[in-house]
This record gives C-alpha cells, structure tokens and sequence, in this order.
C-alpha cells in the first residue's frame, strides 16, 4: 500500500505534520499561508536536526526542511520559546 503525502504550494507535508496538525485542530489555510507566508522564518533549536527551520504565522509554526521543500511537524507558536523536557516523546525527525 502506498500513501502520497498531500502537498501545499510546492511544500510536501510529511505524514508527522499531518498528524499533527489534525491532532491541534489546525486549518489547511493556516498550514498554507504558515508555509507560504511565514511572519518569521528561524534557525532550527538545538535539538532539531541543523537543516531545520522554524516557520512561524498566527497561532502555529511548522519545522521545514527548506532544501527538500518539506513540512516535517507543526507545533503550537510559542513566540520563539522552544524547551524540550528530557522526557520529551516527540522526535517527529525519526517518522
């Protein structure tokens, strides 16, 4: 069985992010104008993969890969605050 990953504007969404974004509730129009529009575009935090970037518009921020054009997870918009506790269950880079 095989599964296309959907895509928005040039920008694949990994299956992580999909899950993600159905998970918050979040609107396919937020994702685009979030991918497409971003309002700040920041370097990956520490424990993100380097090739990370961090897209944030309104209310969430989706990890890109600018390079492979890719959506890899979308996370709430905490105003550039990224803490992970060592406990932390989301290593969406290992999906």
């Amino acid at each position: 069985m095989s599964i296309t990953m959907p895509e928005i504007s040039g920008w694949t969404i990994r299956w992580h992010a999909l899950q993600r974004a159905l998970d918050m509730a979040v609107e396919g129009e937020e994702i685009r104008l979030c991918l497409t529009e971003p309002k700040l575009i920041s370097d990956s935090p520490e424990r993100y993969p380097k090739e990370c970037k961090i897209y944030e518009r309104g209310r969430i921020a989706i990890a890109v890969n600018e390079e492979t054009r890719e959506a890899i997870t979308v996370l709430w918009n905490t105003g550039g605050y990224w803490r992970f506790d060592r406990d932390d269950d989301e290593l969406w880079w290992r999906d």
